[in-house]
């Protein structure tokens, strides 16, 4: 606990702001404190589980690479979609971007931005970029 109401209390003793938490704190399902060993908190249980809050985003694919497609929002890059991109969803990008290919070079396959995917990430970086987007189906 550092601040209550406005009021800074990093002054206070470790057990009177310990006390200031519990007041706060209702014990649920998924949220309680651990036991606290000489002012240091106590290592996590084995059976905790690890939650992350998903961020979702449709994005236009734009190119085609050995690693992975990039992806587009707004007309500009945003991220590389490179993981749980299945083989049955690989292979029907394939046949659609065949279709609509604008050029080439040995490193990339360049496609009109005409399929649309929904991907889920961890959130987006203050450069406007996916972290860690991962395909969830393509949006029809």
């Amino acid at each position: 606990m550092l601040e209550i109401d406005g009021r800074d209390v990093r002054s206070l003793p470790l057990t009177e702001r310990v006390a200031i938490l519990d007041s706060f704190m209702t014990k649920t399902e998924h949220f309680r404190r651990v036991m606290q060993i000489d002012g240091r908190i106590g290592r996590r249980s084995d059976k905790w589980l690890k939650m992350i809050n998903y961020t979702y985003a449709e994005v236009k694919i734009t190119r085609d690479t050995d690693f992975g497609w990039l992806a587009q929002q707004n007309g500009r890059p945003v991220g590389v979609i490179e993981l749980a991109v299945s083989a049955n969803h690989r292979k029907a990008f394939y046949r659609i971007a065949q279709n609509i290919v604008t050029g080439e070079d040995k490193n990339f396959v360049y496609v009109k931005p005409l399929i649309t995917a929904r991907i889920r990430m961890r959130n987006w970086h203050k450069s406007e970029m996916m972290r860690t987007p991962e395909f969830v189906q393509f949006v029809v």
